[in-house]
């Protein structure tokens, strides 16, 4: 009996052995993972070395400087005749504006005004300062052609005794809205902030359909408009070589190069002419 035992405790120790080299044997599996997720740890670190070089660019060539371009815009021909804006269909704009003609073409003395003039040579930004306002006084746009630069401020006052609905357009026509809101009389200000360079803001009101107004957001805020004698100045030039950009809501637009010497301003003269 006692044999028996012994030979049980036996076998039981040499299966005991055989187990225990066994799980020795396959031990080499967990070390294997440790060198799977050595190999993914520079993988991660490539990937963050890839982000700066995204950020890496040429810096811009400067542009301010003490320089200027001064210009006139004029007129050849016959201007189109001024006809008289009928606001009969609401009496506040009747009385406030009485005897108002259209303004899409003002010409006085050979001279156009409320032409935007913009360098459109690629120049670094030229962040605008304060916001830009536009007034609806007496049923129309004041002022009706202005500048702005990308990321300023518009705001839109209604100083009449009258409702007006602020329909802004993107471009010339009406095919895309920016932004449809009535405006009660003296009520809070509409504010607008322009984010894209080169867009023009074109005004209008569902409900006093003569009212336009334009805003033109310039690609690095060296823009003017010509005035009742026709002139611009575009200031803070350093000197060199640039295309200016002539638009006319009417008469649509044009391109001149003009070069800016070191010793003094620049002088142009641009003309469009009656169609």
């Amino acid at each position: 009996m006692m044999k028996r035992i012994a030979g049980v405790l036996a076998v039981l120790a040499l299966v005991a052995v055989t187990g225990c080299e066994s799980k020795g044997g396959t031990g080499e599996a967990p070390a294997a993972a440790p060198a799977a997720a050595k190999k993914e740890a520079p993988k991660k670190e490539e990937a963050k070395t890839e982000a700066p070089k995204k950020e890496e660019a040429k810096p811009a060539a400067a542009a301010e400087g003490n320089r200027k371009i001064t210009g006139v815009v004029t007129f050849e021909g016959e201007p189109p005749p001024r006809t008289e804006l009928k606001m009969n269909a609401d009496p506040v704009c009747a009385k406030k504006s009485k005897g108002a003609k259209s303004e899409s073409v003002l010409v006085k003395d050979g001279k156009l005004q409320n032409v935007v003039v913009y360098i459109s040579s690629e120049l670094p930004a030229k962040p605008g300062t304060g916001e830009v306002e536009i007034h609806q006084n007496g049923c129309l746009y004041r002022p009706r052609v202005q500048c702005a630069s990308a990321g300023q401020t518009i705001k839109i006052v209604n100083g009449d005794e009258t409702m007006h609905n602020v329909h802004a357009y993107l471009g010339e026509g009406k095919a895309k809205t920016l932004f449809n809101q009535a405006q009660v009389p003296h009520g809070p200000a509409i504010t607008k902030s322009t984010k894209k360079a080169g867009e023009l803001w074109h005004f209008t009101c569902d409900v006093h359909p003569w009212m336009e107004g334009f805003i033109f957001v310039a690609n690095n805020g060296y823009c003017a408009v010509t005035g009742e004698d026709g002139k611009f100045t575009i200031e803070g030039l350093a000197p060199g070589e640039y295309e200016l950009t002539f638009w006319h809501e009417k008469y649509g637009t044009k391109t001149q190069k003009v070069t800016v010497p070191a010793d003094k301003d620049a002088e142009v003269t641009v003309a469009y002419a009656a169609k």
